[in-house]
């Protein structure tokens, strides 16, 4: 587990988990959504899984990319940005994010 890809060669795992603030995690949901569904598409060909899931609240994120490339092409597309700025208003606290190397 890291708290940086940086040092990975290959595939790899991340897990986000987010927390919407009370009375916003319907809104939230329908970006995460979103997010998903560009993730999932040929727009983003390096991502191999990416999984949203919720409980009340909260909300965890299973992502599985081929490599650095493909996430930074997920993280630094310009439909992610401005989904995350949406996000981020809507968010109790800041994400807690988690690196896993494919071993």
């Amino acid at each position: 587990m890291s708290k940086s890809p940086a040092s990975f060669s290959g595939k790899f795992i991340v897990s986000a988990k987010l927390e919407a603030k009370p009375g916003r995690a319907d809104e939230l949901q329908i970006i995460l959504s979103q997010v998903k569904d560009r993730a999932r598409s040929d727009a983003e060909p390096g991502t191999i899984s990416y999984r949203v899931s919720r409980s009340g609240d909260m909300f965890l994120i299973f992502e599985e990319y081929a490599d650095i490339r493909a996430l930074k092409a997920h993280s630094g597309s310009d439909f992610f940005k401005e989904a995350m700025g949406k996000a981020m208003s809507l968010q109790a606290k800041a994400a807690e994010l988690l690196f896993f190397e494919e071993i």
